[in-house]
């Protein structure tokens, strides 16, 4: 039996169904544009640029183009994964591990992403931060392939390895100075570091979550995603022969509340920076379905 009364169950679904609909979000502006960006947005002056790296050389659009791959997947991939999130809180009668996971995911990628696109950032910071993501990617394709192997990453030959040697030692010095990308001391790339995801999502939730505390959201993922028998332990109940455990409502509408507001804000950046100023309508939509079944989520 579902300790949520009718009108709370109806409401899950009507999130679920709002939530699902995100791909569909994202695909109204960019099926439109083609990941184009307008010729007079920021990110076109951007690819544009008049940069140089340490010896001389012009950047091209090799250094701001990286960081629009990343932003570009990113922005998909969470958008997936909080269609996933709808379809939870649509069909899953228990509800209470498994959305957290998903949602930790998708709000993990918003929080990169917005990072990654912040509308505050220089040039050469957007392309030092992309290089950041793209050498961890690096080392994350290296690691995997030396464990497949039964070897430890660093001490095994792999086309993994070369790629990751070539851009870390290579690539990267003909691009940015100074860089320190090597070693146990702190790693930056023109003294741009890459945060870890907690600390992401910390400042995502601080800057564009109205009221939102930071450090609160991202403990709460945590002690959802992880065994900890503490986090779960109001949420037993007991019944005849046993326990019943069920997630709380309201603790399901301030996730799906939190993880609207995120995908929301990531692809409002994500058009402003492309210049897709026709964009607004689509975004429109999109705060509307929001609003609609989480009043206030999103506004001024």
């Amino acid at each position: 039996m579902s300790n949520w009364s009718t009108h709370q169950a109806s409401h899950l679904v009507a999130i679920g169904d709002m939530l699902t609909a995100a791909p569909i979000a994202v695909h109204l502006v960019t099926d439109s544009f083609d990941w184009k960006p307008a010729v007079t947005s920021a990110l076109e002056r951007e690819l544009r640029n008049t940069e140089h790296g340490p010896g001389g050389q012009p950047w091209t659009t090799g250094p701001v183009e990286q960081s629009r791959v990343h932003a570009q997947f990113w922005l998909i991939l969470a958008s997936a994964e909080f269609r996933g999130l709808g379809l939870l809180l649509k069909h899953d009668e228990s509800l209470l591990a498994s959305p957290w996971p998903v949602a930790r995911a998708g709000l993990e990628k918003c929080a990169a992403g917005g990072w990654l696109v912040d509308p505050r950032v220089t040039t050469r910071q957007r392309a030092a931060r992309g290089a950041l993501v793209e050498l961890e990617d690096r080392r994350h394709q290296r690691n995997l392939a030396a464990f497949e192997a039964g070897q430890e990453p660093g001490a095994f030959e792999s086309p993994e390895q070369a790629s990751l040697d070539e851009y870390r030692d290579t690539t990267l010095p003909l691009v940015f100075d100074p860089i320190n990308v090597r070693g146990s001391r702190r790693h930056h790339i023109e003294n741009e570091a890459l945060p870890n995801y907690s600390a992401l999502v910390e400042s995502f939730a601080d800057l564009y979550m109205r009221g939102g505390d930071g450090r609160q959201v991202y403990a709460t993922l945590s002690g959802r995603a992880h065994p900890s028998v503490s986090t779960y332990r109001a949420l037993f109940a007991p019944v005849h022969g046993g326990v019943s455990l069920r997630e709380s409502y309201d603790n399901l509408v301030n996730l799906a509340r939190l993880c609207a507001a995120a995908h929301y804000k990531f692809l409002a950046q994500t058009c402003e920076w492309y210049g897709w100023t026709p964009s607004a309508e689509v975004l429109a939509f999109w705060e509307t379905a929001i609003n609609a079944v989480l009043p206030g989520t999103i506004g001024p």
